[in-house]
């Protein structure tokens, strides 16, 4: 999801030529996103969390890809990458717990 959102991103940017590749691309990785949100916090016994993600994440992030969208006509390169980083970092970081809940596990 994160790299088809990433991807989709950087195609919509790139031109009109790969504004379709980039659409379909962008709007999968929204769509896994989205499910992704709403799934892991109500998988925890937590639907009132999986509610208040969405809300938050949801509508202010449609609100905010849509904002810019209609008004910029691009996707600002500076928080895409941010955001790239952001989240391969978190994904870093869980591989590096649970290598080490394995250690200890095992120990």
């Amino acid at each position: 999801g994160t790299v088809a959102l990433l991807m989709g991103c950087w195609l919509i940017n790139a031109g009109s030529r790969t504004l379709a590749a980039g659409a379909l691309f962008y709007s999968a990785g929204v769509s896994v996103y989205s499910v992704a949100l709403v799934f892991y916090p109500a998988r925890s016994q937590r639907p009132w969390l999986a509610a208040l993600v969405y809300a938050v994440a949801g509508w202010g992030g449609s609100a905010m890809g849509i904002g810019f969208a209609e008004n910029q006509h691009e996707l600002p390169r500076g928080p895409t990458l941010v955001a790239g980083a952001v989240i391969g970092l978190g994904l870093l970081a869980r591989q590096a717990v649970r290598r080490r809940s394995l250690v200890f596990d095992g120990v």
